[in-house]
């Protein structure tokens, strides 16, 4: 759900019953709401949704509802851009949101991932960022960003010695260069430890021998 900031708010509301079976109530649909048919790029944009998610679900299942010429719609006494409501899979949208891709796509997004409320990090700040619009309460929703070990492993040497050869003259200039004992064109990699960190090698004439010091 956005409110008119685009600021992502909740979208849909469970309500448990004080008796002993719950029960799941929408919110109720703003009385100025007409259904709409799902533009084409409806299609387009629900598949970028699942793609990104990695979630499946129908498009067909979802009803869809606008107040035309609003950029709002009421949702339990607040103004939102739209939102959706979990036991009809209904997204109501203010009309002027109807083409606001970032927007629609954050409540399909909602559709897919069938959560009653919040907004879980994986879906709407890592696996979807960017692609659909997550404002600061979408952002606290999901919460502080996880550890990340930065720790960088040195390689180990498992000799005394890497030795690198290169030819003894400096290469051939290409075609218009005047060669000199500064070009040269070789080049050589060697890898510590089969894989660790790379050392690059330069040189015109000679050899080059790392050791390792004890």
């Amino acid at each position: 759900m956005l409110n008119r900031s685009k600021t992502v708010r909740c979208t849909a509301m469970l309500l448990l019953g004080a008796v002993a079976c719950s029960s799941i109530v929408d919110p109720a649909l703003d009385p100025r709401a007409v259904p709409f048919q799902p533009p084409p790029v409806y299609a387009r944009w629900w598949s970028m949704v699942q793609s990104c998610s990695g979630l499946q679900g129908s498009l067909s299942d979802v009803s869809w509802y606008q107040v035309p010429g609003s950029g709002t719609v009421s949702y339990s006494g607040d103004e939102v851009a739209g939102y959706w409501a979990l036991k009809d899979s209904r997204i109501v949208l203010g009309g002027e949101a109807v083409l606001d891709g970032s927007v629609v796509r954050h409540e399909m997004l909602h559709a897919l991932v069938r959560k009653a409320s919040g907004h879980p990090r994986e879906y709407f700040l890592q696996r979807c960022a960017g692609l659909v619009v997550c404002g600061p309460t979408c952002v606290a929703d999901g919460g502080p960003p996880p550890n990340i070990d930065a720790t960088v492993q040195r390689p180990a040497f498992q000799s005394q010695q890497i030795i690198s050869e290169f030819p003894a003259v400096p290469a051939r200039a290409p075609q218009g260069l005047i060669p000199n004992r500064f070009y040269s064109g070789t080049h050589s990699e060697s890898l510590l430890n089969g894989g660790g960190n790379k050392i690059v090698l330069h040189t015109s004439l000679g050899k080059i021998t790392i050791r390792k010091n004890n």
